[in-house]
């Protein structure tokens, strides 16, 4: 192209720049977005599993964190896929959630593992970011390390998983081995802190995250950051998050910069299951959590009298349908259509709906049932499949 058709191709060309950038700069953002942060370790296992949620009318980032070791079962249909890549994966899909990557494979381990915590929490997770470990440690680096109060003296030798984890207490900025290190010290190999369990190591990784991220947008650095970051999120950070999204984002990190950040832990016990230590989660004690954390609070439910629902039966049982279908309009709900799920036999009842604060009032009425938000699961506002256990 010669320069006289290059000075008239110009002006157009820089109105398009303009109107793309004000579009991105004044396009608002949902009120809620979820996302999911995996640190994969060496073996390809999630060493930490965070689940966040950020919220623009409370002006808040919410984070929780699922302990590796927690008990999932994969259901048949993800079962399946995970036989055929890997025999070794248990027949009846009892595991730890950090497995589920490791015998998905490298084509499904990511969305299987997401979808397993979404199936854990009963929430849609849009977004999901995979960091590897050599990611974390030039990040913190780039940023010029984080300050932060090690808790107590954290020692720990692995040779097999050439990890020499070596910090005295105290306020201390800590470089990206010595931050990696933080995140990943679970215990010392002499025995001593047996009360730091996995729900501490979480919480002291949501106390790093909290201190990175204010470091990370600090005024005097926040641009500088961004375009440290970019070739980082291109050679290191595994994501569906698209382009437009991260720049709707970023012009807005100056506004998250004053955001809250916010940490929260399920209320778990420890269980041995099929002679294996699991961290299980009870997700009716943790309904409280649940509801800080993704916004489906007492101001936000709706009332679901009134609008059409979908009754599926997912238990195999003959007549599970038509028995909820008689007792939901017994309790004034409307029933639209019953039929048979086309999916794999479900354990425990799932109430899907469009969005967040849809359902409650019909999960009250299956005390182990769970909320799954996903408006494009079905077509219906408010399906509910009902399983086994009911």
């Amino acid at each position: 192209m010669n320069l006289k058709r290059i000075r008239r191709y110009l002006p157009g060309l820089i109105i398009c720049f303009i109107l793309v950038f004000v579009v991105l700069l004044f396009a608002r953002i949902p009120q809620q977005t979820n996302f999911i942060i995996l640190g994969l370790d060496e073996g390809n296992r999630p060493d930490s599993i965070i689940v966040g949620s950020i919220n623009t009318r409370q002006e808040r980032i919410n984070l929780l964190s699922i302990p590796r070791d927690t008990f999932v079962t994969v259901p048949p249909d993800r079962l399946s896929v995970m036989q055929q890549h890997m025999s070794l994966a248990p027949a009846n899909g009892q595991m730890r959630i950090n497995a589920v990557n490791v015998f998905g494979g490298p084509e499904h381990g990511i969305g299987f593992t997401v979808r397993q915590v979404e199936d854990l929490l009963g929430v849609r997770i849009p977004y999901y970011m995979v960091v590897e470990l050599s990611a974390f440690r030039i990040i913190v680096d780039g940023i010029g390390g984080v300050e932060f109060d090690v808790p107590f003296r954290m020692g720990y030798t692995d040779p097999y998983q050439d990890l020499y984890i070596d910090l005295q207490p105290g306020v201390q900025l800590l470089n990206g081995r010595q931050a990696e290190w933080l995140v990943r010290y679970r215990t010392s190999g002499d025995g001593s802190n047996p009360w730091y369990t996995d729900l501490n190591r979480a919480q002291t990784q949501q106390e790093f995250i909290r201190a990175f991220a204010n470091k990370m947008t600090t005024e005097q650095n926040l641009f500088q950051n961004i375009s440290m970051m970019i070739p980082i999120w291109r050679d290191h950070i595994r994501t569906n998050i698209d382009a437009v999204a991260v720049a709707r984002y970023s012009l807005h990190l100056h506004r998250f910069r004053n955001y809250e950040i916010r940490p929260h832990m399920l209320v778990t016990g420890n269980q041995n299951i099929g002679g294996a230590s699991y961290i299980v989660v009870d997700m009716e004690a943790s309904r409280d959590v649940m509801e800080s954390v993704f916004g489906a609070g007492r101001d936000n439910r709706e009332d679901s009298r009134g609008i059409p629902i979908m009754v599926l039966n997912g238990g195999g049982r003959s007549g599970l349908a038509a028995e909820a279908s008689d007792f939901l309009t017994s309790e004034g709900f409307v029933v639209s259509e019953i039929g048979t799920y086309e999916g794999a036999r479900v354990e425990y009842t799932r109430i899907y709906v469009n969005r967040v604060g849809m359902g409650e009032d019909i999960q009250a009425l299956y005390p182990n049932s769970r909320i799954i938000v996903d408006s494009n699961a079905f077509s219906a506002e408010i399906v509910i499949v009902i399983g086994t256990g009911v």
